[in-house]
């Protein structure tokens, strides 16, 4: 419903406008209130402490966890980093350089690594899709030496997993939960085992002895989109919503060619690279089914779609 009230409602370019403002909220709150919470202990909002993983501290701000802290804020900072960076101009410009790093304090304090990633992806793609070399050349040379100015903690913990990178990205346990969501998707290959009901079964598949020794829970979520929809409701499902992203990057594609107007190819392009973080995220976390934030990715789906609407009154 999101998705179809966004395509059909979204009026003009000052609506577009108040949305972005309204992002900029959420960012700067969440920005802010990850930065407090490490230096003061608790954040501002909820009161959470931040947790400790590795030595590390890491924020959650009002989230109940960093990785979902991390989904929200690679889901919805590529807009900010966009319009900074292909858009505004003189004191505007500097201005958000200045709201963007700190979201980037932010994104780094929560020490996720698939929401590094994200990030990382969806400053590269607009960059590529703009041939902007500078840039791109900065994020080539930046992924190069990003081994050698990671923190200690990192480096040892990359060394502990021998540099295996599914192992440093998605960590034993979640390839455990792959493995043994693998013998739930064979079970019922077609249509899964029932909507909302993963983790209610997930127990019942577990291995004997699970991937090197690790011992998940009774309930778990997939810790990945994919595999968990492929787990409730069969392959056939999840062939239907890989279809759907398809028809959503190349409409999207399609209207991003067919505009002129500089403000609204930079804003759409920049909310593909949204739907692209969101995506790269989900690869280690069930995000489509945390309530908190996959209304983002119906939300930023729909405003893509509806930039159809801007053709005609663009020209």
């Amino acid at each position: 419903m999101i998705l179809f009230i966004m395509v059909q409602e979204l009026r003009d370019r000052r609506h577009l406008e108040r949305i972005f403002i309204a992002v900029l909220a959420g960012l700067m709150m969440a920005s802010l209130d990850s930065i407090w919470q490490v230096a003061t202990g608790r954040d501002f909002i909820r009161g959470y402490e931040p947790v400790v993983n590795l030595g590390m501290v890491r924020a959650t701000a009002s989230f109940k966890d960093s990785n979902i802290l991390g989904i929200y804020l690679s889901a919805l900072a590529p807009l900010l980093f966009g319009l900074s960076l292909y858009y505004f101009e003189g004191r505007k410009k500097a201005v958000m350089f200045l709201l963007s790093l700190i979201t980037l304090i932010a994104v780094l304090l929560t020490y996720s690594r698939p929401t590094l990633l994200a990030v990382y992806i969806a400053i590269l793609l607009p960059a590529l899709v703009m041939k902007k070399k500078k840039i791109i050349v900065f994020m080539i040379v930046l992924a190069l030496i990003s081994p050698f100015i990671a923190p200690r903690a990192v480096k040892e913990w990359a060394k502990s997993v021998e540099y295996n990178p599914l192992r440093f990205v998605s960590n034993d346990d979640r390839i455990a939960v792959y493995r043994n969501s693998a013998h739930m998707i064979k079970d019922h290959p077609f249509i899964g085992v029932g909507v909302n009901t993963y983790m209610k079964n997930y127990g019942r598949y577990r291995e004997v002895v699970e991937y090197r020794g690790v011992v998940t829970k009774d309930y778990m979520y997939a810790h990945n989109n994919f595999i968990h929809m492929a787990g409730e409701t069969g392959l056939v499902s999840l062939g239907i919503f890989l279809w759907l992203l398809w028809a959503l990057f190349a409409k999207s594609a399609r209207i991003y060619k067919n505009l002129d107007d500089r403000y609204l190819k930079v804003f759409l392009l920049s909310l593909i690279a949204c739907l692209a973080a969101f995506l790269v995220n989900g690869l280690t976390e069930s995000s489509l089914y945390y309530s908190r934030v996959a209304v983002i990715f119906w939300y930023s789906a729909g405003m893509a779609l509806a930039f159809r609407k801007f053709i005609y009154a663009d020209k």
